[in-house]
C-alpha cells in the first residue's frame, strides 16, 4: 500500500478491502456455536454482555449470533459500502473510533484483525472502547498463522506473536494479560484470545 513516494496509500487499501468484501459477500467464517461458546466463556469470567461491537463483519453474521445468544445491543463495522445491506452494521474503517464508543462496549470482537494495515493502532484503539468489566476477544485460527500476508490480509501472525502484541498493548494498564480460550474440537485450531478490563 505504498505510493511512489513511499507514503501510505489509504485509497488503495480501502479499494482492495472493498473489492475483497464484495467477492466474499456470501462467505461466513464465524460459526454460531463458536460465538455461543465465547459468550458463555466471557460470562463465566464475569463479563455482563449488554453492548457488543464487532469489527470487519462483511455480511453481519457476528452481530446476528451475538444478539441471538445474549440479547445484547450489537453493532458491526465494515469498510465496504455493502455494510448498509445488513442489519446492525455501519460502513466504517475499524482503525477509527467514534467519540461515543470510548469505554462503551462490554465486548469487542473480531476475526478480521488480519485485515489491518496497522494492527498496533487498530487494537490499541479497540481497547479504549472496552467498558470496565468488559473484554476484547479475537478469534484466531491456523489460517491466520500459516498463510502469507497479502494485500487483502496484510497482517498475518502466529499465536505467540499475536499474544506478544497484546501483552505489549496492555502492559501496565487496567487490562489483564491475554488469555487463550480454546474451542472444543475443531479442524482449524480455532481459539479466542481475550483481554479483560478490570
Amino acid at each position: 500500500y505504498r505510493k511512489a513516494d513511499g507514503s501510505f496509500d489509504y485509497e488503495a487499501y480501502k479499494a482492495i478491502q472493498t473489492a475483497a468484501n464484495k467477492a466474499k459477500i456470501d462467505w461466513r467464517s464465524v460459526q454460531p456455536e463458536n460465538i455461543a461458546f465465547l459468550c458463555h466463556a466471557l460470562t463465566e469470567r464475569g463479563v455482563k454482555i449488554r453492548k457488543v461491537l464487532c469489527h470487519g463483519t462483511r455480511n453481519g453474521a457476528e452481530q446476528k449470533f451475538f444478539h441471538e445468544v445474549t440479547g445484547a445491543d450489537v453493532l458491526g463495522t465494515e469498510i465496504s459500502e455493502t455494510a448498509t445491506q445488513f442489519p446492525m452494521t455501519i460502513q466504517w474503517d475499524f482503525h477509527e473510533v467514534k467519540p461515543e464508543w470510548q469505554g462503551a462496549f462490554d465486548v469487542i470482537f473480531s476475526n478480521s484483525w488480519d485485515h489491518s494495515y496497522d494492527p498496533k493502532l487498530a487494537l490499541s484503539r479497540w481497547l479504549t472502547c472496552i467498558a470496565k468489566g468488559g473484554a476484547l476477544a479475537l478469534e484466531w485460527s491456523n489460517v491466520h498463522g500459516k498463510t502469507e500476508a497479502s494485500p487483502i490480509d496484510p497482517f498475518r501472525s502466529n499465536l505467540p506473536e499475536l499474544i506478544s502484541l497484546l501483552e505489549t498493548l496492555v502492559a501496565n494498564s487496567e487490562f489483564s494479560k491475554p488469555e487463550v480460550i480454546p474451542l472444543p474440537d475443531n479442524d482449524r485450531e480455532k481459539l479466542f484470545i481475550a483481554v479483560f478490563r478490570k
